[in-house]
């Protein structure tokens, strides 16, 4: 995790694909405007990320017996940002505003959707689950889940989105927008 944490903050930060982000959350946010305003102000993940979303990577935890791992496997770890967005009084080459980033945050958004058939979801039982069998519990996969679901009427589609871990940098990034 610590890798992927680096990763996305050393080379998903200052890149086009991350600025062309920004600018859509900002504009869909309605924070590209004719005046100064904060960005990425709330602590709650997902208005973070509907609001000043950055950057992505995929994390693949690997072949843990932990059950947060069986329960993850593969998920999205997010980047977002806080600083200011200010408009710029001369506009050139489609740029109109300067983001001046003070904070990263970084926070898990995982979707369970089940969709896939052997997706392997790991070895199941009442007191929870492994990647290593056990006796007494069901190797389950997305198909086996969505007939268990099916039968018992419980269950679903979900999103989840972790606590936000923040960073301060120690000099504002400016990118323009």
């Amino acid at each position: 995790m610590r890798n992927a944490l680096g990763l996305l903050e050393a080379h998903r930060v200052n890149t086009p694909a991350a600025e062309r982000e920004l600018k859509r959350v900002l504009l869909r946010a309605n924070l590209l405007n004719n005046r100064s305003c904060q960005i990425g102000t709330s602590i709650d993940a997902i208005t973070l990320h509907e609001t000043a979303h950055l950057n992505s990577i995929t994390v693949s935890l690997g072949d843990s017996v932990d059950p947060l791992d069986c329960a993850l496997g593969t998920f999205s770890l997010h980047m977002a940002v806080s600083g200011t967005a200010q408009p710029l009084s001369k506009r050139k080459d489609n740029v109109s505003h300067q983001v001046a980033i003070t904070h990263l945050h970084f926070y898990i958004r995982d979707n369970y959707d089940f969709t896939g058939d052997a997706e392997p979801l790991g070895h199941w039982g009442r007191d929870g689950a492994s990647r290593s069998p056990d006796s007494g519990i069901a190797f389950v996969e997305n198909k086996s889940f969505r007939e268990w679901r099916t039968r018992h009427g419980r269950g679903g589609d979900f999103v989840v989105f972790s606590d936000v871990m923040t960073k301060r940098l120690a000099q504002p990034l400016v990118i323009f927008i």
